[in-house]
């Protein structure tokens, strides 16, 4: 109700819920990838960035575009967010958006599970 209502932060959550395998996604893809654009246009929520450029990433809701979901990574990892970290260590694991590197995943997954980031481990 909170991301219907307009807030930020809950517009990146819910996204996030409904783009990930997790419990609690109630909207569809379009929806979730808009509030996860909307979220993230204020510049300021590097959350909402990496949630963007996971649904861009995949296609989820929005296009599939490796160069652009590697640049929005990109930004939430060195703004320092650890979903952001992630992302951007699986842009280079991956080779999306970015040559193959097994040193840059392995750098960006650590600063993601230095902040506790549960999937910065693997």
């Amino acid at each position: 109700k909170a991301a219907e209502a307009g807030c930020a932060a809950s517009k990146a959550w819910a996204a996030y819920c409904t783009l990930l395998p997790c419990e609690g996604g109630e909207v569809d893809d379009e929806i979730a990838s808009e509030w996860a654009r909307q979220a993230s246009s204020s510049g300021d929520n590097p959350f909402a960035k990496a949630v963007l450029a996971w649904a861009v990433l995949h296609g989820r809701g929005a296009t599939k575009d490796r160069e652009e979901g590697f640049r929005l990574a990109r930004e939430s990892a060195e703004a320092g967010d650890a979903f952001g970290q992630f992302v951007l260590g699986w842009c280079f694991q991956e080779g999306l958006g970015v040559d193959k590197s097994w040193a840059g995943a392995v750098e960006w997954y650590w600063k993601a599970a230095e902040q506790g980031h549960p999937f910065g481990l693997i």
